[in-house]
């Protein structure tokens, strides 16, 4: 069974190198096969993307930010049109006609975005008849990308693939036009936020946050500077992950989950996916 927690250490685990985390995987699921994804091969992406196959369904897992190439991406304050989903046949609403996104973003996105849609292409080859479902479990700059990612296969495949996405730390992606077509597009968003965790809360400046959010620990507690400001060390994995573990043991009493998460938050992932015709 998945559960918040095993996505969230799933996710931290994305940090480790090859071997570590084939190593570790194991402590919280048994994939029948693990894949890996390198883009820092390139000079321009450090992206690096585990893939864990299961019958039932598939999770990728996307590294965040470690380092200066990857703070430098998360700052860059530039959009850019999301042409991927814009140009789409049925993407014609007037919420949806302007839909930029975080160029650094999209520049890192894309160095992954064939590697995981030819993965699931070639689930859906194998299994012609049946929905496919795709889990994204990311922190932060990971986060980020799975968004776009999410977005992107939503976009194309429709409801030949149910997405979900859970979101540990994530900034904002994009605009208020991409915003509302992945509200109004991805089956299941599961976004934590930890605290004051800085990040959550940039970029500032033409950029929307998604309004639904699971609120793990009291915003109002910390130092002026955090509640205000924001905090850095909120917005560490670790941080998220005794989050997590406190919830599952009864002892973080602040759990805030707004209305929508209310109705919609799914805790295991047991999800009977239906067949559909081709």
């Amino acid at each position: 069974m998945l559960t918040p927690l095993i996505l969230a250490n799933i996710a931290r685990l994305s940090y480790e190198k090859e071997d570590k985390f084939k190593s570790e995987i194991i402590n919280y699921v048994i994939p029948s096969s693990i894949d890996f994804c390198d883009a820092s091969i390139n000079n321009y992406s450090d992206a690096q993307m585990y893939i864990l196959n299961f019958e039932e369904y598939i999770i990728f897992t996307i590294r965040g930010t470690s380092n200066i190439k990857d703070g430098i991406t998360d700052i860059n304050l530039l959009k850019d049109r999301f042409q991927d989903v814009q140009y789409c046949n049925y993407v014609d609403s007037t919420k949806y006609k302007n839909i930029q996104v975080h160029r650094g973003f999209l520049d890192q996105y894309n160095t992954v975005k064939f590697h995981i849609i030819s993965h699931i292409f070639q689930r859906l080859w194998s299994n012609p008849n049946k929905q496919i479902k795709v889990i994204f479990t990311s922190h932060s700059l990971g986060a980020a990308i799975s968004t776009l990612a999410c977005a992107t296969l939503k976009a194309h495949l429709k409801n030949r693939v149910f997405i979900e996405n859970w979101l540990f730390g994530c900034p904002r992606v994009g605009n208020e036009h991409f915003v509302n077509f992945y509200n109004d597009n991805v089956d299941l968003t599961n976004r934590y936020i930890c605290g004051n965790d800085l990040v959550t809360r940039v970029p500032r400046i033409g950029y929307t946050s998604f309004k639904h959010y699971i609120q793990l620990s009291n915003p109002n507690e910390g130092s002026f500077l955090s509640r205000n400001f924001g905090s850095i060390k909120d917005h560490y994995m670790i941080s998220y992950i005794k989050c997590l573990e406190d919830i599952e043991n009864n002892k973080n009493k602040y759990n805030k989950i707004d209305e929508f998460n209310k109705d919609n938050m799914i805790l295991n992932n047991e999800i009977e996916m239906n067949e559909i015709s081709v």
